[in-house]
């Protein structure tokens, strides 16, 4: 699949505590999940920068929706992993999301379950990894969402942190000290980040079809074409946790259908 030509910096890092109990195919809700929020991981993180003289990161929705998405997605496969749907990466759903607005940014996703885990249990173990640590305490990130989901009493926590830097040129900014990779992490970026979403010709049969193009996501296709965002969800099969890539076919009308063409 081609990959967005935004720039993100990324880390993926992964830790799974072994459960006592099989898993189950699909999310099931137990009296252990009311225990949990997502607040909550926000609030750990953000009290474990104060009480080291750093920041708040500010809470992000559409971090949170990320977090969330990849939190329900590992429940409901019984496995903590940062691949999502379709095989997706951390940073081709920050692209697909729009997050930046085509400017350069740093992202980091760090995941964390186990059999009945807490949200101390995923910042403890957090701060004793010392890559974990330094995402946590970096000055790289301004932002934060986070998600929890359970299956059974099994307990997924995702905390993405991102940092826009607002220029569509390289800052210089250096390297993220939470990388791990040995690799330069400066910002870089190449080539188109955003196509504008254009209206298509409705086809001979009524049908409205939508070619998605780098950068395009269900929200600006629907704004452009003046749909609800439920429609486009119900007509292509998909939820708010979904996204599109470049060359998805994403129906605006079904064939059939012959309405006044905004």
């Amino acid at each position: 699949m081609k990959k967005f030509t935004a720039l993100i910096h990324i880390i993926l890092l992964i830790q799974f505590v072994l459960p006592n109990t099989a898993y189950a195919g699909s999310k099931k809700i137990s009296s252990y999940s009311q225990q949990l929020s997502a607040g909550d991981v926000i609030s750990a993180i953000n009290g474990y920068r104060q009480a080291n003289g750093l920041a708040s990161l500010s809470p992000n929705s559409l971090l949170s929706s990320l977090a969330q998405g990849q939190s329900d997605y590992q429940a409901s496969i019984g496995t903590v992993t940062h691949t999502g749907p379709g095989g997706t990466t951390p940073q081709e759903r920050a692209s697909a999301a729009g997050y930046g607005g085509g400017n350069f940014f740093y992202l980091s996703e760090i995941i964390y379950g186990g059999y009945q885990q807490t949200v101390q249990n995923a910042l403890s173990w957090w701060q004793n990894s010392s890559l974990h640590n330094s995402i946590m305490l970096s000055s790289n990130y301004s932002e934060i969402g986070a998600g929890v989901a359970t299956s059974g009493d099994q307990v997924y926590f995702t905390a993405v942190l991102g940092g826009p830097t607002g220029s569509s040129t390289s800052s210089g900014g250096g390297n993220d000290d939470g990388s791990g990779s040995g690799e330069n992490t400066q910002p870089t970026q190449s080539g188109p980040v955003i196509m504008p979403v254009q209206k298509v010709t409705p086809q001979a049969d009524g049908a409205i079809i939508h070619t998605v193009l780098t950068g395009q996501t269900l929200w600006t296709i629907a704004a452009i074409y003046e749909v609800e965002l439920s429609q486009l969800y119900e007509l292509n099969d998909l939820n708010q946790y979904s996204f599109v890539f470049p060359g998805d076919q994403i129906i605006i009308r079904p064939a059939g259908e012959y309405g006044e063409d905004k």
